[in-house]
């Protein structure tokens, strides 16, 4: 994935993007709260209520969402916005049952992280996972022949032994021959 915004082409955006989610996680932090639960209990309550909102109003279901308008974004911004619509269309179909399956196995699973939740830190796990979403490429690109000095022979070594491996494996046609 090769975004301007993570491989720190701009820097004043990209800073201000860190700043922004780590201002986000900080006031989460201060103000004492588990983003988890709430926001496991705020899907559960929506698909529970988009189940009955699937028999009050059956139109609900056939139409497809629509966030963003092709014709008045950029390529970058019209990509983006397909993969949203994709999501919202998946949710919606979570949400309003169109798939039984699909809801009830979200909701099951909406239901053991909120009970999970208690006993990890998901907000301290997703604020290192968000940071390294903006750290690692950095480092990556700047650091790139002091990795490939250190783990690129690791790296070749790694692929000898899955090649030499590979090579044992007897194939098909040495086991069987034509008739």
């Amino acid at each position: 994935m090769d975004s301007d915004l993570l491989s720190w082409k701009n820097p004043a955006h990209t800073g201000m993007a860190l700043a922004c989610l780590n201002g986000f996680f900080f006031l989460v932090f201060w103000f004492e709260g588990n983003a988890a639960p709430t926001f496991c209990n705020a899907c559960i309550l929506a698909i529970l209520l988009g189940g009955a909102a699937k028999f009050a109003m059956p139109s609900l279901v056939g139409s497809p969402p629509k966030t963003f308008t092709n014709e008045s974004l950029g390529v970058v911004v019209q990509a983006m916005a397909n993969q949203l619509n994709f999501a919202v269309s998946k949710l919606q179909n979570a949400i309003l049952w169109k798939d039984t399956a699909s809801s009830t196995w979200v909701l099951v699973t909406l239901s053991m992280m909120r009970r999970v939740a208690s006993w990890i830190s998901l907000s301290a796990v997703l604020f290192m996972v968000g940071n390294a979403i903006f750290v690692v490429p950095y480092i990556l690109e700047s650091k790139k022949d002091h990795i490939d000095k250190h783990v690129g022979p690791h790296i070749h070594k790694a692929k000898e032994f899955k090649d030499a491996i590979l090579l044992k494996v007897p194939k098909y046609t040495d086991v069987v021959k034509d008739e």
